[in-house]
This record gives C-alpha cells, structure tokens and sequence, in this order.
C-alpha cells in the first residue's frame, strides 16, 4: 500500500514535438534541460504532469536533438486540473512508479519491465529468461495499493535475418512460404528501443533500399536506421517485416503499416522446435513458475530495493510518496483436496497439495468414454508443419485413457 501520498493539485500538460521524435527516451531528454522553467515534473513521454502552473497555456521551448543537431521544437500544452480523487491522478502515480522502476535498472519491454542483469542464458538452444514485473497502482478498498505480478520474458539470440538465412539454406525452393508460416503471430524486439511487435506480413517485394515519405521527403530505411539510430543495415536485400497498426496506435498518430528490418528485430518465444524439446519445457517450467513463497520472495527484495536505491527514494520523497515495507496480508481459506474420479481400478485420485493429477489420468481410462469419430482441426498457416505431430500425439494419448480418437 501507498503509506503517503501525493495531495497537491497538479497541471495536466499535452508536450507535441517538431519535427517529431518517436523515441520516448529522447523526448524526454529534450525536455530535460527546461526543468528550471517548469519545476519538477512526471513526463511519460506525451503527458506531463506538474504541481506548476505554466503561463501562457501554450508555451515553446527549444532543444538540439544530439543524433544530427536539429534544433526541435517543443510544445506545451495545458490540458486541465487534476485534483486528489481525480480518476487520471492513479495515471500520475503509475508514470512515477514507471520511472522509478527505471532507476532500478529494469528495462521496459511492451508494457512490463524486466531485470536484464538477472537472465538466464541457455546457450544450447540460444535464448534466454528475463525474470520481471507486471505494476499497476489502483484504487482498492479502503486504500491506493500497488500491484506487483511476476513474469518472464523467453529472448532468443537470433535476429530474424538469422532464422530467414536458414530457411533460404535448408528451403532454397519454397523459403519464402517457410520463412513466411514460421513469422507469422510471432513477436520481435526490436534492438533499438526495446519495442514489441506482432508480424503480420512478409513484404519480399520491398527491402531496406526502398523508401517512405518522412517529413516531405522520399527517404530509404539505410538512410533512416542510420540517421535516428545510428545503425547500419549490412544486408540490404533482405525482405521487410510488416506489423498492422492497431486503431489504438493508429490513433496515437501510428502509420498503418509499420515496416521492419529483420537484422534488428529479436526473435521471442518458442520455436516449435523448442516446444518438442521435452527436457528443455520441463528446465523452462521449472523456471518460469513461481511458488507461493519464492513469490512473495521476490516481491519482498523488489520493494526492498524500492526502499533501498537512493534514486527510488528520491523520486518518491519529491511528490510525497511512501510505499509500506510489508505486503498486504488478509485472511483466507485453505480448501480441502477435491477426488477427481475416473475409470478402472483407481476410480478415485485425490488433487493432493500440488493440485496435479496429470499421471493419474494419463494411466487410467476416463470415467464414461464417448469415442471422437467426426472431428476438425483449424490452425493457422505457420503451425502447419508441427499438426501431424499433434494429431499423432492426441491419439497416443487418447489410447491410454481408453478414449479412442479418428483422424480428423
């Protein structure tokens, strides 16, 4: 829970950005250097908030962006009061708790933050497990709390470009359909800023030599990764990544179709080959979940380095925040084992304490057995390689519960 805080009355400010800066990190070190005209100030990168009332309602301000030495401009725009109660004061709350998470050394991947220092490398099959947070400060009864969720993030080392090379090697004939079943639904990272995106086409047609309009001007993406990121493409005939723009980005000012270099985009989540690796799921499993201690182990040193790192405590003290050293405790239930009753000699399982009676139910016949005869099977186009397997292992595993299964 929230020991202490912020009571004041803060000014909501829109911050717009000519010409634009899509990278919230630069834009907030743009507007860094007019603090002492501002005060101090929570910046997501869109919104600001400040316990200052800026005069005039719009101002300008000012700043060199240090990559190419163009002079931005900066404006600030007064949105509105935000009084003690206001539903868009928990979004003030969260912006800092953002920030001080920050200052942990955690860094921010899609929506949740994660503790790079503390991966787990797994050099066989190349990839690691980045341990993290899930935050969110609501209101509860009687008082604001935040929620702290742990979870995990599986980074391949290999880039798309990477796994696109393979295909053109083992697939010299059909690569493209290969490549194109195995992206599709997959999410990257992209190097440069630690942005997540779903594919949802492969463009063979363009390549990083092909051009968009930005700022009026034709431009190719070599030249664009080079001036906003410093990166050099070293294979400029590989094909483009394509990510649809939700209406929630498109809103936000995203173009439809974002188009992406497969060299900087990392590759997450499992390949299929990795999800047939019984040996490997079961060390993921083992380090993915999470029992009720260990939890509640780690959300203890997460709010100990809270309480400990000079720059969290700072950051806090400066709007009037206090976080308790303890978790909420409350009463609750613990629920006696259910039966789970099946077929054959052991008709009667018990849950046990780790709620798992998978082996049981493999071994044993299921209590009344209907035979699937007439069935169908709808996957999408780049699980297609694996569904034979799939099918075959249905049935195996039909067979020992006596439950036959047809093929679809």
């Amino acid at each position: 829970p929230l020991v202490t805080k912020t009571d004041w009355c803060l000014y909501q400010y829109r911050v717009d950005y000519a010409p634009d800066e899509d990278q919230t990190n630069v834009r907030k070190m743009l507007l860094r250097p007019h603090k002492d005209k501002i005060g101090e100030y929570i910046f997501d990168g869109t919104m600001m908030f400040t316990s200052n009332r800026l005069k005039p309602d719009v101002v300008d301000f000012f700043s060199i962006r240090d990559t190419d030495n163009q002079n931005i401009k900066i404006t600030v725009k007064f949105v509105g009061d935000l009084m003690i109660g206001d539903g868009h004061y928990l979004q003030v709350y969260n912006i800092l708790m953002r920030q001080c998470l920050k200052n942990l050394r955690l860094q921010l991947i899609g929506r949740d933050h994660y503790d790079a220092l503390a991966k787990t490398s797994y050099d066989d099959l190349k990839l690691e497990v980045w341990p993290g947070y899930k935050t969110s400060i609501r209101q509860h009864d009687p008082c604001i709390l935040m929620c702290a969720e742990i979870t995990h993030k599986i980074v391949r080392k290999e880039n798309a470009y990477e796994l696109y090379t393979k295909h053109t090697h083992y697939e010299p004939t059909k690569y493209k359909d290969s490549f194109t079943n195995e992206m599709l639904g997959s999410v990257i990272l992209t190097c440069y800023n630690n942005k997540t995106y779903r594919i949802d086409d492969i463009d063979f047609n363009n390549s990083p030599r092909s051009t968009f309009t930005r700022n009026g001007e034709q431009v190719s993406y070599i030249t664009y990764m080079k001036e906003k990121y410093n990166l050099r493409v070293q294979y400029p005939n590989q094909p483009m990544l394509v990510h649809k723009a939700k209406e929630r980005e498109i809103r936000a000012g995203m173009s439809e179709l974002i188009y992406l270099i497969p060299e900087f985009c990392q590759l997450t989540g499992l390949s299929e080959e990795m999800r047939n690796d019984f040996r490997f799921t079961r060390a993921l499993a083992d380090k993915t979940r999470v029992g009720a201690k260990e939890r509640v182990k780690r959300l203890l040193n997460l709010n100990k380095r809270f309480l400990e790192e000079p720059k969290v405590v700072e950051d806090l003290r400066k709007w009037n925040m206090t976080l308790s050293s303890k978790l909420v405790q409350f009463n609750g239930r613990v629920l006696p084992s259910e039966n789970i009753l099946l077929g054959g000699a052991d008709n009667k399982v018990s849950s046990g304490d780790n709620v798992d009676w998978t082996n049981s139910l493999r071994s044993n016949p299921m209590r009344l057995v209907m035979a699937l005869r007439k069935w169908i099977i709808i996957f999408p186009a780049r699980h297609s390689q694996g569904i034979n397997q799939f099918i075959s292992q249905l049935v195996k595993v039909g067979q020992g519960m006596d439950f036959p299964i047809s093929q679809p």
